[in-house]
Parts: structure tokens; sequence; C-alpha cells
């Protein structure tokens, strides 16, 4: 039968990869908010809607904001709420598939900004999600008028991003990401792409690499 949800926050301090398959949205975001990882270094993401209609902004606002379950015992002293995301010393984000919007893809990397690593499956993602990594964030004031404010989510998604491995991507989306982040001074220094991708623009590409000394690299693998 079922059984009830503990209260209790169980701590995994030395969980360093976590991948998460096929699970449906409000049973993961239960298990989630009563897990503390704080260690964790990857995460693997393949999780494809499970019926109509179904997405997974509720993961993205649980992994950003998580919420402790409240104690179980109502003269005990609640758990201190945690400042920032659900892991803040990511470093590899694999998304191979999320059902979701746009902007809750944007949500989502706006909420690690120390990846360094960043895997994506183009084929199993909305078709504006790529484009997202193109466009600066839109700064959010917080604070108030007497204390003054601050912009929080502004400017480059990743900014310590230094190799993005894509599958499934248009050549010209692709080249676009790698001028946005050079112009922006924080180019990326591998792509690791399809070898179905190759064609005479990116060739150019990699050429130009190459003329500004070497720093960025685009790199093929085969699928």
């Amino acid at each position: 039968g079922d059984h009830p949800w503990l209260d209790d926050v169980i701590a995994l301090p030395g969980l360093r990869e976590l991948a998460l398959t096929d699970l449906d949205p409000p049973y993961l975001c239960d298990v989630l908010r009563r897990l503390h990882m704080p260690a964790l270094a990857q995460l693997r993401l393949e999780l494809p809607a499970q019926e109509e209609h179904q997405d997974f902004a509720d993961l993205v606002d649980a992994l950003a904001h998580p919420k402790r379950p409240p104690p179980k015992d109502p003269r005990a002293k609640p758990a201190d709420p945690p400042q920032g995301p659900m892991f803040p010393r990511l470093e590899t984000l694999a998304v191979v598939a999320l059902e979701c919007a746009p902007r809750d893809f944007r949500r989502l990397l706006e909420a690690f900004p120390t990846v360094t690593r960043l895997d994506l499956g183009c084929a199993r993602l909305d078709e504006g999600v790529f484009d997202e990594l193109s466009q600066l964030s839109v700064p959010v004031e917080v604070g108030d008028k007497e204390k003054g404010t601050k912009a929080v989510s502004a400017g480059v998604l990743l900014p310590n991003l230094d190799t993005l491995h894509g599958s499934g991507l248009e050549s010209g989306k692709l080249l676009k990401l790698v001028r946005f982040r050079r112009t922006q001074g924080l180019p990326v220094r591998r792509w690791l792409v399809s070898e179905l991708m190759q064609n005479a623009e990116l060739e150019t590409e990699k050429q130009e690499m190459v003329r500004l000394g070497g720093a960025e690299q685009i790199m093929c693998f085969k699928e």
C-alpha cells in the first residue's frame, strides 16, 4: 500500500553524481525536497513528458528555489531554509530530454552559474531552448527603495562555461552562440558537435578560431 512521506531531510554530503530519468514531476519534486546534496557536481536530466501537456516547470522551481518539508513535530524548530539553488557546486549539467518551455529552461540555467560543462540533446528539447543561450538575461531587481536595489540573474547564461557538447544542433544556431559568447567576452573553450554538422561555414569558423589564437576550438564526434 501507500506509505506517507518522511518529513526528515536526508543528508547525502558525499553524493557527486545524480541522474534523473523518466520520472513523474510531482513525485520527483517530493523526493528532491527531502534530500540534501550540497556537493553534487554532475546532474543528468532525461525527463520527456510522460503524458500529454505535462512539463517540468515545477522541477525547475524545486531546483532553483528548494523548499524543505515542515518538521513532523509542530514543537520542533523548522530547518533553516536553504540559500540559493539545490546544487550550489554543480559543474556538469547534461540535459538529454526535458519537457519545458524555453523560459523555464532559462531559469534552470540561471540557477547554476557554476556549471563549466553543458551537454544538450537538442532533438528532445523545445526548438526555442538553444536560442536562450544566445540572449542576455533580463535584470531582475530585488530590495527596497530605502536600502537600494541590486540586479540578479543579469548577463550571460552560464558565465563559467568551458565546454559545450551538443547533438541534434543546427550549425547556424551553434555559430550564433559561438559569436555571441565571444562578443560578450566569455568565449567557450571547447565546442563538441556532431560531424553531421560540418559544412563550409563551420570550417570557416574553425579557421577564425585558429587566427584568433586557438583559445576556442570546435571538435566533431561521430553519431
